[in-house]
């Protein structure tokens, strides 16, 4: 304190809006969709040629994280395969009241070891065809999936879109 800095910083940083939660392994569950489950989701999307719904389906094809989905270049792939080289990332923006804000930045690296986060993926024949009817909705952007002002599409607020599956899947069986 005091010698080349006027005062220590960090004793001002209120602590008390981060909690440390230790998850208790008993209750983690994870959440898996059946097989049955899967071909009434898929089955539902097939109709569909919005990007969220053509990207909730490649990702059911491909199994990527959120965030390397929604960076794919269509450079990244070739005729059987994907490159997973970047990731959108949630990084903190600023805090107000208390509150931290977010904002989302694309990434030259992806989650994980380098030697394993770097990966070619295979294509199936479904994803080939996604990828096309991706490329007819979006033909002329570098990323695959852009909203309407040309920007990469970005998750909504706590959306994941494995999770917003699951609350599709509800809604067709309601039906």
């Amino acid at each position: 304190d005091g010698e080349i800095i006027p005062y220590n910083c960090v004793r001002n940083l209120k602590t008390n809006n981060y909690a440390f939660k230790i998850v208790d392994e008993e209750e983690k569950t994870e959440e898996v969709y059946s097989i049955e489950d899967r071909k009434k989701l898929l089955k539902h999307l097939d109709n569909k040629n919005d990007l969220y719904s053509l990207a909730m389906s490649l990702d059911f094809h491909t199994i990527m994280r959120i965030g390397e989905l929604l960076a794919l270049k269509w450079s990244d792939f070739d005729d059987d395969s994907f490159r997973i080289q970047r990731q959108l990332v949630r990084d903190v923006d600023f805090e107000i009241k208390g509150k931290l804000k977010y904002k989302w930045d694309l990434k030259p690296y992806v989650k994980g070891r380098k030697k394993n986060g770097f990966r070619n993926m295979p294509l199936t024949s479904d994803a080939k065809k996604i990828l096309a009817r991706i490329k007819e909705v979006n033909p002329n952007s570098e990323y695959l999936f852009i909203d309407e002002n040309g920007e990469i599409l970005y998750p909504v607020k706590g959306a994941t879109l494995i999770g917003d599956g699951a609350s599709v899947l509800k809604r067709i069986q309601m039906v």
